[in-house]
């Protein structure tokens, strides 16, 4: 039966750590006057800390900044564990502004609110993790901490039923996909540049899995500055995290989302996510081991069949908690 392990807050020892040497201190200067003003710095040290120790309890305010405490989060699927990363709620503009290089006509800017904070996949989902729930793997390119690929719409829902089957009873927790909105956010971590680290493609290299030398695939838009040694894709986590402390958010394999494909509304919104068909295709993000530097901008947006299995799509999962009918 899986299980799941919750790590605690690096503030909680922090804060232990100020009571130790607080005791420590008076046991030293207990019959000195110096000791009243140790104290009183101590016991100021310590509210402080506490404060921010419950700051961190309710992640929903935790606003997103390069020092942020991370809480993470540790499925156990049958000895292959899944790691999770809080991400907070919060507002963003989503979308793109009509300077940014290789931008698409679907990319409007808009203001979204995320209003509940999520548990998201730190990693894509691996052929191990697949394997371990489906009994099969359909990946092209072999390796069990690669990304699992060739998975379609259907195939990655039954994925996550198989998931909330063993882990159903679990905090009142729920797997599931991303939708659009909370996938850019949790991409985004903050920023508002054409990636999760900057404006310039130069540094996409020590960030994502794309289309270099050792891209195998011959399409005309390979890097010819950079080889990673990938012809495909890449073990996840080879590459740097964003400010959430998620991994290959950009490149190595797209990322399926709930939402069905949609143009962006025109004004501001709150927990988007389309459930309706327009043009009979899914939102895919985050850009492929196979693709430009520009097809894996945060803002960049794809769209394919439900029915496609590609060797560039892949999946993410998110747990939230279940809402009431």
């Amino acid at each position: 039966m899986p299980y799941i392990y919750l790590a605690e807050a690096n503030l909680a020892s922090d804060f232990g750590a100020v009571r130790l040497s607080l005791h420590s201190l008076c046991a030293w200067c207990s019959r000195s006057l110096l000791c009243l003003g140790v104290v009183f710095v101590f016991c100021v040290a310590q509210m402080v800390i506490a404060g921010d120790v419950a700051q961190v309890a309710d992640t929903n305010k935790v606003a997103v900044s390069s020092s942020q405490v991370t809480n993470n989060l540790t499925i156990d699927l049958r000895g292959v564990k899944m790691e999770f990363v809080w991400i907070p709620a919060g507002e963003f503009m989503m979308g793109s502004p009509e300077t940014e290089r290789d931008r698409q006509d679907n990319e409007m800017l808009h203001k979204v609110s995320i209003s509940r904070g999520v548990w998201m996949g730190k990693y894509e989902v691996t052929q191990e993790q697949w394997e371990i729930m489906m009994g099969r793997n359909p990946g092209s390119f072999n390796g069990k901490t690669r990304p699992v690929e060739k998975v379609n719409w259907d195939d990655c829902h039954e994925f996550i039923a198989k998931l909330n089957a063993s882990q159903a009873k679990v905090k009142g927790l729920v797997f599931r996909f991303p939708t659009e909105a909370e996938w850019e956010y949790a991409c985004r971590a903050g920023t508002t540049t054409r990636y999760y680290f900057g404006d310039s493609e130069d540094d996409l290299h020590y960030y994502g899995n794309y289309c270099d030398m050792s891209c195998s695939i011959e399409m005309g838009q390979r890097d010819a500055r950079y080889d990673d040694g990938y012809s495909n894709t890449a073990p996840v986590g080879s590459y740097k995290p964003n400010k959430f402390g998620l991994y290959d958010m950009l490149g190595n394999v797209w990322e399926w989302c709930e939402d069905w494909y949609a143009p962006y509304p025109a004004g501001a919104v709150t927990d988007p996510l389309q459930t309706q068909p327009t043009v009979g295709t899914r939102v895919f993000r985050g850009g492929g081991w196979s693709n430009a530097p520009g097809m894996c901008r945060s803002a960049r947006r794809g769209q394919i069949n439900p029915d496609m299995r590609s060797p560039d799509t892949g999946l993410r999962m998110v747990m939230s908690a279940q809402q009431s009918e």
